[in-house]
């Protein structure tokens, strides 16, 4: 895989409480069915499908997985609980069961991880290397979400915590969890050119990367994905709440329709796929 661009909404209580403001399944099964049918509108006109996915839930996705399963959709589904600070599994020691049946072309985690944070560390690390041996058993694909947040004190000055302290907490916790699994495709937040060399530089192996949204606006985004397009490691990205909460929330408030939401979303997903290949394209990569 050279090139792998998501749209993710595998959110669960995030995208209750800032998304959909209520927790009643149908109404959440249903804000993500638009999604859905925004992804598709894209993916259908594309002449690169393959380089295509979306990254769902198995509680309210159920029917978007079946209908990316008929249409040879690439997805890839979360595999842990939604809400925890420390990286368990939905469906318990039972995730291998779930993830066969749901099949997907990669399997997701994400992780908050702190390093020097021994106590909650060696819980995840345990966690992945269930995960990492699963997933050689069965030739099975992973990306690996990776979070690395500020303390309370760090959030005081977030600027210096993304310049300066976070790019060496991601090199430990990269070298940490490495121990454990080094999964096909990271994911993860935006860094200046000079942070991902320094964060490639200190890599001991060919790591994959997909560029995350954090739910920051456009213009940051923007800037991330630009960034990371110069390097021939980072391969796609996965942008998220940036491209589906406007509209949605513009839906909720009557200010459009269902169609005109599902069109915004699509064409906010094409922004950024033709601003990564033109960048990517720029590059000479």
């Amino acid at each position: 895989m050279d090139k792998l661009l998501i749209l993710p909404f595998d959110h669960r209580s995030s995208f209750i409480k800032d998304i959909a403001k209520t927790d009643d399944p149908a109404i959440v099964r249903g804000l993500k069915g638009l999604i859905f049918k925004a992804f598709l509108q894209t993916w259908e006109k594309s002449q690169d499908k393959n380089s295509l996915a979306v990254l769902i839930d198995d509680q309210y996705g159920t029917d978007i997985i079946r209908q990316a399963k008929e249409k040879g959709i690439n997805f890839t589904v979360a595999l842990e609980k939604s809400g925890s600070e420390i990286f368990e599994f939905e469906h318990g020691d039972d995730f291998g069961t779930s993830l066969e049946e749901i099949n997907p072309t990669y399997a997701k985690v994400l992780i908050r991880y702190i390093p020097g944070n021994d106590s909650v560390n060696e819980k995840q690390l345990l966690n992945l290397e269930k995960l990492a041996e699963h997933c050689r058993n069965t030739h099975r694909r992973v990306i690996l979400e990776l979070l690395v947040p500020p303390s309370s004190e760090e959030l005081e000055d977030a600027e210096r915590y993304d310049q300066r302290i976070r790019p060496a907490k991601t090199i430990q916790a990269i070298a940490e969890i490495s121990s454990k699994i080094i999964p096909d495709i990271w994911k993860m937040e935006g860094f200046s050119k000079e942070n991902w060399e320094l964060i490639f530089s200190q890599v001991p192996f060919d790591m994959k990367v997909i560029v995350l949204g954090r739910g920051e606006d456009a213009k940051k985004v923007e800037e991330w994905l630009s960034t990371a397009a110069g390097f021939e490691n980072i391969i796609g990205f996965a942008v998220g709440r940036t491209v589906f909460s406007e509209p949605l929330s513009k839906l909720q408030r009557a200010e459009i329709d269902e169609a005109e939401a599902v069109q915004e979303i699509s064409t906010n997903f094409e922004r950024l796929i033709e601003l990564w290949n033109s960048k990517k394209a720029s590059f000479g990569l």
